[in-house]
C-alpha cells in the first residue's frame, strides 16, 4: 500500500472512532431525576416559567 491510503484508512479509523466515542457519551439515566431551578427574582417578566412556579415565588416573597 502506498503512505497516502494508510493515511487514509488512518484518518479514516480515527473518525470513525471519534463518532463512537461521541455516540456513546453517557447522559443522565431515565431514572435518575434532573432538578430545575427558577429564579424568583425574574419569574415575573420571564415567559418561561410555568404559572406555577409563579405563584410559589409570590408565596415565598410574601414570606420574606
Amino acid at each position: 500500500m502506498k503512505r497516502d491510503e494508510w493515511v487514509f484508512i488512518l484518518l479514516l479509523v480515527a473518525v470513525c472512532a471519534s463518532l463512537v466515542v461521541q455516540c456513546y457519551h453517557p447522559g443522565p439515566g431515565l431514572s435518575e431525576r434532573t432538578k430545575v431551578f427558577y429564579d424568583c427574582r425574574i419569574a415575573e417578566i420571564s415567559p418561561d416559567v410555568p404559572p406555577l412556579v409563579k405563584q410559589e415565588c409570590r408565596k415565598q416573597q410574601e414570606k420574606k
